[in-house]
Order: structure tokens, then sequence, then C-alpha cells
């Protein structure tokens, strides 16, 4: 073989082995990376699946803050019927 093709593969081989060095580098940083970005988006989902509780139980005390608001309409309703008894029960003298 001459010298010109002995030069020539092992610039090949030097080429080769830098490409192959620069690929397997490269895909180990997009794995590091991508598996950075998966840790981030499970964070954020855990916090959103966080403030979608709360937004439901919120939903859930307003429905009750409206229920019991009824009640005390209610309440109010028989007590000042109650009171209109006593008062006349007062007047009467009974």
């Amino acid at each position: 073989m001459s010298s010109e093709i002995v030069v020539a593969l092992l610039a090949f081989a030097g080429t080769l082995s830098g490409v192959i060095g620069t690929v397997y580098t490269a895909s180990k940083k997009t794995t590091y990376q991508l598996q950075r970005l998966e840790e981030k988006v499970d964070k954020l989902e855990a916090k959103v699946d966080k403030h979608n509780h709360f937004y439901e139980r919120v939903a859930v005390i307003e429905n009750n803050d409206k229920i019991y608001e009824k009640l005390l309409e209610r309440h109010d309703k028989e007590i000042e019927r109650l009171g209109a008894c006593l008062n006349k029960v007062i007047e009467k003298g009974v």
C-alpha cells in the first residue's frame, strides 16, 4: 500500500471516530436535557393538579355557603315569626 492510502485511511478513521464521539456526546446531552424537561413537566403537572383540587374544594365551599345562607334566611324568618307570637302573648298578658 502506498503511503497516501495509509494516510487517507488514518484520516478517515480519525474523522469517523470524531463524528461517532460527537454524535454520542450530543445524544447523551439531549437525553439528559429531555430527562430534566420531563422532571419539570411532572412538577408542573403536580402543581396544576393541586390547583385543580383547590378549585374544586372552593366550588364545594361556595355551594355550601349558598345552602347555609338559605338556612339562615329561613331561621331568621322563623325567629321573626316567633318574636311576633311572643309579642302578642306579652301584649295579651298571658
